[in-house]
């Protein structure tokens, strides 16, 4: 099973070292032509993966695996793997290695 992390996670932290850390939406993302390319329901996956990883507690920007992150977010498995895939096919996440 692939587990994927966040790519530059870091940049959407707020608090980085404390539990719950908080992801934070930069002013940035608006001039971002990889973002403005992404469609409504990808954007609402990407900010919603971007919540379940602050569960993770080392905060290191993984996200959780197809079967928890499908039932954190709501979303049928299939719906979930064919969003990860869209979104690492378009650089916003990654497989860990």
């Amino acid at each position: 099973m692939k587990t994927y992390k966040i790519k530059n996670w870091n940049e959407h932290q707020h608090y980085k070292h404390r539990f719950p850390p908080w992801i934070k939406l930069q002013v940035s993302l608006l001039d971002n032509p990889k973002f403005d390319e992404l469609t409504g329901d990808e954007v609402k996956f990407l900010i919603k993966i971007w919540l379940a990883a602050t569960r993770n507690k080392t905060i290191d920007g993984v996200i959780p695996n197809v079967d928890k992150l499908s039932f954190v977010i709501r979303l049928e498995k299939s719906q979930t793997k064919k969003y990860l895939e869209k979104l690492e096919q378009k650089g916003w996440i990654e497989l860990c290695v």
